[in-house]
């Protein structure tokens, strides 16, 4: 499965993924994460795009640390026209960023390069979209929104001596099959599973 990030300069497109038609045009920014199936099925004859196509475990790596919330709130919007010139072209200038480095012969570090600049991305998507003109934010946090957040706080700052869930739940104070619960339901991981991809994710850095 696939994270893909995409940005249409020009035209239409139709195309299906994952089993829901959507139709986007120039303007246009797509996320949409945990794809399995694409499939195009029209697009006019002056549709171009800039696309990224980022394995799933490699963009949860890159993400960690945001808000879940926030994040979400952008895949929930797997479509969106960016009004604002300014957000349109940094979002541009950080897919192009991509695809000169790739040009490059030597790519001793695309990977963590790619990683930051896809970080990059989603910060900028939700500081955009998950806050109005006056910078509040347009959700509230529910409580195992706190926990999932205080739990990644957490592994950044221990994860390279404490490896067990049930470290994490006793200093959160709760139990450790709560704290894999709340893991489930934000990320679709076992807690176990986010404790190890935090941790080779620091070892590589």
């Amino acid at each position: 499965k696939y994270t893909i990030v995409a940005l249409i300069t020009s035209g239409s497109v139709e195309y299906e993924m994952n089993m829901e038609t959507v139709r986007a045009s120039a303007g246009m920014r797509i996320v949409f994460p945990h794809v399995s199936m694409l499939n195009t099925l029209s697009m006019s004859d002056d549709f171009k795009a800039m696309v990224l196509v980022i394995n799933d475990s490699f963009a949860f790596e890159s993400i960690v640390g945001i808000d879940t919330e926030k994040i979400r709130t952008v895949f929930s919007h797997s479509n969106r026209v960016v009004e604002d010139k300014q957000e349109w072209n940094m979002l541009l200038n950080l897919m192009d960023g991509l695809f000169q480095y790739q040009s490059f012969p030597a790519r001793k570090y695309s990977q963590q390069l790619s990683g930051a600049l896809f970080r990059n991305m989603m910060i900028l998507l939700c500081d955009t979209e998950c806050t109005d003109a006056d910078g509040r934010a347009r959700f509230v946090y529910s409580v195992t929104d706190n926990y999932f957040r205080d739990f990644v706080n957490l592994l950044n700052d221990n994860v390279r001596t404490q490896h067990e869930v049930a470290f994490y739940a006793d200093k959160l104070n709760i139990t450790a099959k709560y704290l894999g619960e709340i893991c489930k339901q934000k990320s679709g991981r076992k807690a176990k599973e986010i404790i190890s991809s935090v941790l080779l994710s620091q070892l590589k850095r």
